[in-house]
């Protein structure tokens, strides 16, 4: 699960694979967007800026911009008069699956019972990711 902080950079990344959309929670953008219409005329203007979208497929682009849009996953602090700093190319995303610690019976029952409350919302990590970690944790055990 992951939390972006740059709107194209977060669309750049979806759209090259290196983030998979469906393990995207929110998008917090520095963007003050307030209809699908502004959305995707924001999305054409990213398609030339080189550190956003320029050289993507902008049909691509505008598919990820609408997906995320319709899920509610863009936070707009700027809609609320809250102001949100530029961030730099190095903290687009952060993680927000807990990562090793499993050690504990204790520690893995909290795990377990995490796995199951975002089963059960529909809100899980890729399999993938999960169980990576998961056995990274058991590795370093041993």
């Amino acid at each position: 699960m992951k939390m972006g902080f740059s709107l194209g950079r977060c669309i750049r990344d979806i759209v090259k694979g290196l983030v998979d959309i469906d393990d995207v929670v929110v998008i917090v953008a520095g963007t003050q967007i307030e209809n699908y219409e502004s959305l995707q005329r924001i999305i054409t203007e990213y398609m030339h800026r080189w550190d956003y979208l320029k050289g993507l497929n902008e049909a691509e682009c505008q598919g990820v911009a609408s997906v995320l849009w319709r899920e509610g996953k863009l936070h707009q602090p700027r809609m609320f008069d809250n102001n949100r700093r530029h961030v730099n190319e190095i903290s687009v995303w952060a993680d927000l699956v807990p990562t090793g610690g499993f050690k504990e019976p204790m520690v893995q029952d909290a795990w377990q019972a995490y796995r199951s409350m975002l089963a059960l919302t529909g809100s899980k990590p890729s399999k993938k990711e999960a169980e990576f970690s998961w056995k990274q944790s058991f590795e370093a055990e041993k």
